[in-house]
């Protein structure tokens, strides 16, 4: 079989690729809130909580979509088991004073590991039962995280398809 310097190279290329490939570690993870309510954010998969309660839960400072919410905003507190798991979302009512959006009772999961001043996010689908605004009433929520794929996963993607498609392109078609 005769190589030529174009097949060295694009062998080395695709071995290279090989090398550089790992497993995606997407650290930026996206929270949709459905059912009878509905919000969404994104965050850090270790975020850094502006207040931690050893033992008892967490809030952290969010910006994304909150229904029923004039803000962008909205202080979301997570709590463990022995809280009745969970969470609560907190809005801006648009009048200067904070409006209780979502609240979660027990029993509900616990949504992350780690410690409440260190909290650990994975993936998952997690249903939650509570009230929400603007008329309390009772209902049933799903709480799904899902990784977001980073700039780098696109890239990759791209190159090999541009790969791919000039090794078609410049294939010689038997006689």
């Amino acid at each position: 079989m005769n190589w030529n310097i174009k097949q060295i190279f694009s062998s080395a290329a695709v071995a290279a690729s090989l090398l550089f490939v790992g497993a995606a570690d997407a650290t930026t993870l996206s929270f949709v809130v459905t059912g009878d309510y509905s919000a969404s954010w994104t965050m850090d998969s270790q975020p850094t909580p502006i207040s931690a309660y050893d033992g008892n839960s967490f809030v952290l400072l969010m910006g994304g979509n909150y229904a029923y919410s004039p803000s962008y905003h909205a202080f979301i507190t997570f709590r463990n088991d022995i809280w009745g798991g969970g969470l609560s979302i907190e809005g801006d009512s648009g009048y200067g004073f904070p409006l209780l959006l979502l609240n979660t009772y027990s029993p509900s999961p616990q949504l992350y590991s780690g410690t409440e001043g260190a909290p650990v996010f994975a993936t998952g689908a997690y249903a939650l039962t509570g009230y929400s605004k603007p008329n309390v009433y009772w209902g049933n929520f799903t709480l799904t995280i899902s990784a977001v794929p980073e700039v780098e996963t696109y890239a990759m993607l791209i190159a090999g398809l541009s790969v791919v498609g000039v090794a078609a392109r410049r294939r010689k078609k038997p006689a």
